[in-house]
Formats: C-alpha cells, structure tokens, sequence
C-alpha cells in the first residue's frame, strides 16, 4: 500500500517536472476541460463535461503504470504535453486518435 502510494507520489511530481519544461508544455487536455467546466457553469449544460471526462478515463487507462519513465514517454508521445490544440492532437499511447475524433 505505501509503495503503491509513493511511486504515485513519484510519478506524479516527474509529470509536474515535465509539465514546467519552457514554456511549450502544457498538457492539451487542460483547456478543452476549462472550457466544458465553463460551459457547465454558465450554460448548466454537462453534456461536453461528461464526454471529455469519460474520454480522459479511456486515455488515462490505456497506459501502462509499471514503469514510471516508460509511462512518462508514453505521455509524451501522445502529445498531452504540448502547449497548442491547434497544433497537436491528443492520441492514445498507441498512437492512434481518441474515439471521439474518430467518430468525427
């Protein structure tokens, strides 16, 4: 249980570190999810809110958690670091794009 809990700690202070890298790194995800969080306040509208939560929980799960830099690349190659969603699009670890652009 504790070492469970600390290679959590560990992995979740390596992402930070990669998340402050000059200025390009943000994950992209972040402001598709400010934007459905404004939607559900303004509009009361959670219907973008809950499809950008379940799509997160399909990407989120699709990694492997054993090793911790192994899943730090893998974050990194589905462009969840990067800075601009116009630029780059979030894919799941294999590559291949989220459910909800290939139903686009």
């Amino acid at each position: 249980m504790l070492a469970t809990k600390l290679r959590t700690i560990t992995l979740a202070r390596r992402i930070a570190v990669a998340a402050s890298e000059p200025a390009r790194s943000r994950f992209v995800f972040l402001e598709a999810y400010v934007d459905c969080q404004r939607q559900l306040s303004r509009q009361d509208n959670p219907n973008d809110l809950i499809r950008a939560l379940a799509l997160m929980q399909q990407w989120r799960v699709a990694f492997d958690y054993t090793e911790v830099d192994a899943l730090i690349e893998a974050v990194r190659r589905t462009s969840a670091l990067e800075r601009s969603r116009v630029q780059f699009r979030l894919t799941m670890p294999d590559g291949s794009p989220l459910v909800s652009e290939q139903a686009a």
